[in-house]
């Protein structure tokens, strides 16, 4: 049976979470699936699909270990899902996006008043620009809501600390600016909370109990890619079609993870594995 250190070539994504592992497992079984009717049937198969390249052993051996490993995950999570009841925890997803919206809402809004025509009153145009400028400097500006979390917290920590000096926060006042920035305040707090950077996040009961679990689906899927990678041989017909279309829903979901503007800025983020 492989181990871990042997499967350490296989990278997954790092925020690849056990949704994400089940409903890969569904569509790699399809894709098998697929195979198998359309041997029997040898028609209606779907493109892409060979139906004459034989299943080698090696990888039937490692998709039942994942089978198994995923039946597992499966089971308990959904023994989870039924026996446990937690408290709604704050997503990061949507507090990320708030927080976004709510920067973007502000950048404009500020923006909008450095163009204002000087007309003798304070705040002026002027000012605005010189507030602008220190919130949002060349050659950046507001490009810190798309950097990893960690990175941009401590961006918006610079740039809220300023904002609470009282000679700032008088002047966004001055020009209307209270609901903008109480908004930016708010969503900044939530931003705060779900990413643990206000309050330490407390792994649930069902976080724990699940781990070995899950970590063990893992391992089974990079045998299983590792497996299926190794299969395509150049002098094996068919064996290079049949490796391609097996691992399809895998690349598919590395590449999402990829493509993803936040998943671009973590270490480590794998290619789509291409049989060689």
């Amino acid at each position: 049976m492989s181990t871990g250190e042997e499967n350490t070539n296989v990278q997954l994504p790092s925020k690849l979470e056990g949704s994400d592992l089940l409903g890969l497992f569904d569509q790699l079984d399809a894709r098998r699936e697929a195979v198998r009717a359309g041997r029997r049937k040898g028609h209606g198969v779907p493109d892409g699909c060979p139906i004459d390249a034989a299943m080698p052993a090696v990888v039937a051996a490692s998709w039942k270990r994942l089978s198994h490993a995923i039946g597992e995950l499966r089971a308990l999570t959904g023994q989870r899902d039924h026996t446990l009841s937690t408290a709604p925890a704050v997503d990061p997803s949507t507090a990320n996006g708030d927080s976004d919206e709510a920067w973007r809402a502000f950048e404009g809004w500020l923006l909008g008043w450095t163009r204002h025509r000087d007309d003798g009153q304070k705040p002026s145009g002027a000012d605005a620009q010189a507030l602008y400028t220190r919130l949002f400097p060349r050659p950046d500006g507001l490009k810190f809501i798309g950097w990893r979390p960690r990175k941009q917290w401590s961006s918006m920590q610079s740039r809220m600390t300023l904002l609470a000096e009282p000679e700032i926060a008088a002047s966004v006042s001055a020009i209307g600016g209270d609901r903008l920035l109480a908004a930016l305040r708010a969503m900044h707090d939530t931003f705060g909370k779900a990413y643990g950077f206000t309050a330490a996040k407390p792994e649930t009961e069902a976080t724990i109990v699940a781990r070995p679990q899950f970590l063990a689906g893992k391992d089974a899927l990079r045998d299983y890619v590792k497996k299926v990678e190794g299969s395509a041989d150049a002098d094996v017909a068919d064996s290079e079609a049949l490796a391609t279309w097996l691992l399809g829903p895998f690349n598919e979901l590395v590449h999402e993870f990829a493509s993803n503007p936040r998943a671009k800025q973590m270490p480590g983020a794998p290619s789509p594995v291409t049989p060689t």
